[in-house]
């Protein structure tokens, strides 16, 4: 299965991080009251405007180039898309999809 986000999952460094690829602010497992952030914050990713769509909007043609939309044959196009969907949540935390 090829990678289509090449960069590792993100984490949580602190503020005094200058990863632009980390979380600053955002610490899952710290508790807010009674309940950690990540029980607060559920965050969600929609699969058809991410994974879908192309970016166009009333202004103009879409801007968003995805590799999977190379692929010809349909199921495997379909395929593709979810196994960068899953990578892309993995990556993030995102534990939830609509």
């Amino acid at each position: 299965m090829p990678e289509y986000f090449p960069c590792p999952k993100i984490k949580f460094e602190g503020t005094s991080s200058s990863n632009d690829l980390a979380f600053q602010y955002y610490n899952p497992e710290q508790l807010v009251g009674v309940k950690s952030m990540k029980d607060h914050l559920r965050f969600a990713a929609s699969f058809w405007h991410t994974f879908m769509g192309d970016g166009s909007d009333p202004f103009g043609a879409g801007t968003m180039q995805k590799v999977w939309n190379d692929i010809i044959d349909p199921m495997e196009r379909s395929r593709a898309r979810a196994d960068a969907a899953f990578e892309f949540m993995s990556k993030l935390g995102i534990e939830y999809f609509c």
